[in-house]
């Protein structure tokens, strides 16, 4: 749909699956839906909100580490053996949404140039977080 309300309100919908079920995100990537939000082709208020929604699904993961629920939910898994566990490579979900975002890092960056005020602080905000979290190369953001 050409309607912009439209999308923003199914970024919102889709916001709450990415969370509840990250490997949902794969799908949407392989359907260019993520590309697509965040393209010049997208107006922008449909890429403001998902850079929101991004912003969101980063935070509710890191919520989610720190709060002690992947471990909880890791050390309820009787085939993990506790090497893995010391290892912690055995929580896939923490990384798919972090590791598709960073994919699309060279756009997120284009962003910052964005003719959008609001466009521009919505990306200096998710790049700050993505920062955080160690996900993108601090070096890679210096000429940005």
């Amino acid at each position: 749909k050409d309607d912009e309300q439209t999308k923003c309100l199914a970024l919102r919908a889709m916001n709450g699956v990415f969370i509840s079920r990250p490997r949902v995100v794969l799908a949407a990537e392989q359907l260019g839906i993520i590309s697509y939000v965040i393209s010049e082709r997208a107006p922008p208020s449909v890429q403001i909100e998902s850079l929101r929604c991004w912003r969101d699904i980063l935070l509710a993961e890191e919520i989610r580490i720190e709060s002690g629920a992947a471990k909880k939910k890791m050390q309820a898994q009787k085939a993990i053996s506790l090497s893995k566990r010391i290892s912690g490579d055995q929580d896939g979900d923490s990384c798919i949404s972090g590791s598709v975002l960073t994919k699309h890092a060279d756009r997120l960056y284009e962003l910052t140039l964005s003719k959008d005020e609001k466009v521009r602080q919505m990306i200096i905000d998710l790049i700050g977080h993505l920062l955080r979290q160690g996900l993108i190369n601090p070096m890679a953001t210096v000429p940005h």
